[in-house]
């Protein structure tokens, strides 16, 4: 993930990713049907490319939730 990007969650189960110069939500997502405790992302840089892809890059996304999921997927960053 980007320097300039961070999660974060809420206590609906959404996810919130944040552009950190502008203060701005870039993305949300309603991850998980109650609060979300855990997040984490792998940071293979800042190309927006699918995981496997000859390019490189993608960002993996894991949450964790009080709805006994674990859910992982792919995040894009494109608008």
């Amino acid at each position: 993930m980007c320097a300039c990007m961070r999660m974060s969650s809420d206590a609906e189960g959404r996810v919130y990713l944040w552009d950190v110069s502008t203060r701005q939500v870039v993305r949300s997502h309603a991850a998980h049907e109650k609060r979300v405790w855990a997040l984490d992302f792998s940071p293979n840089g800042c190309s927006d490319q699918q995981p496997g892809s000859s390019s490189g890059g993608g960002h993996l996304l894991a949450s964790g939730s009080d709805d006994r999921l674990l859910k992982v997927g792919f995040l894009s960053l494109r608008s």
